[in-house]
């Protein structure tokens, strides 16, 4: 890939070339295995895809060792919590409102009551979501946006701005509210993702919270009543 003498250029094609690498396998292939293909090698292209600009080390990201563990842990654990509770509260019911649809969650519902599946959700949220998420939307993706628009404060707006744009149409099983509402976790991931210094440590414990969150509401069918809870 070295034959690129443009940066920029080198720079979209790296994002077209992980984005394919997400989309083509389970487009062609479908299933598990094509989703399993389509977790894999995005990622093995992030880091060993020999591009100039490529991620070249983990700390480029914002896999930096953080000064106080258990400190990240707590505060990113609450701030994943609060942000999934004005969700649900406030922004689900008011999409839902605005826009007169329900976020479509009805491949959630087999969680009711399962608690063997339950605990496979977790392990697949904190490794999707929490992880393969956050590494491909935030800490991939936002860094070489920022590549393109430049690190100043209209080039992190229009990165974290077309980063949540990408990462919402990924969601459009869960219909138009599910869009909007992912594509505004997506901006509030972006911005934290800046406030903690790019720190992906941060970003993969909030994304965590936030998703099993619901999966535990899911599990005990408490979600219709807390998106109802003040509205």
């Amino acid at each position: 890939m070295n034959f690129f003498k443009n940066e920029k250029l080198e720079t979209t094609l790296n994002i077209i070339v992980v984005f394919s690498a997400i989309l083509l396998p389970i487009m062609l292939i479908g299933n598990v295995v094509g989703s399993i293909i389509a977790l894999i090698l995005p990622i093995l292209i992030i880091f060993f895809l020999p591009f100039r600009n490529r991620i070249n080390n983990l700390k480029e990201i914002g896999f930096y060792k953080p000064k106080k563990i258990s400190k990240l842990i707590l505060q990113a654990i609450i701030i994943g919590l609060l942000m999934s509770f004005i969700f649900k509260t406030v922004l689900t019911p008011l999409l839902e409102a605005i826009l007169n649809s329900k976020r479509d969650l009805t491949s959630f519902y087999e969680l009711k009551g399962n608690s063997k599946l339950l605990l496979v959700y977790i392990i697949r949220l904190i490794l999707i979501a929490g992880f393969f998420e956050e590494i491909v939307f935030r800490g991939f993706l936002i860094s070489k946006f920022l590549k393109l628009f430049g690190s100043s404060n209209l080039g992190w707006f229009a990165s974290i701005l077309l980063a949540a744009t990408i990462f919402s149409f990924f969601h459009e099983y869960q219909g138009l509210v599910g869009i909007i509402y992912t594509g505004i976790a997506g901006l509030v991931f972006g911005y934290l993702y800046k406030f903690f210094n790019k720190s992906l440590w941060y970003l993969i414990i909030i994304h965590s919270s936030f998703d099993i969150s619901s999966a535990v509401l899911m599990y005990y069918d408490y979600y219709d009543e807390v998106t109802s809870l003040f509205f």
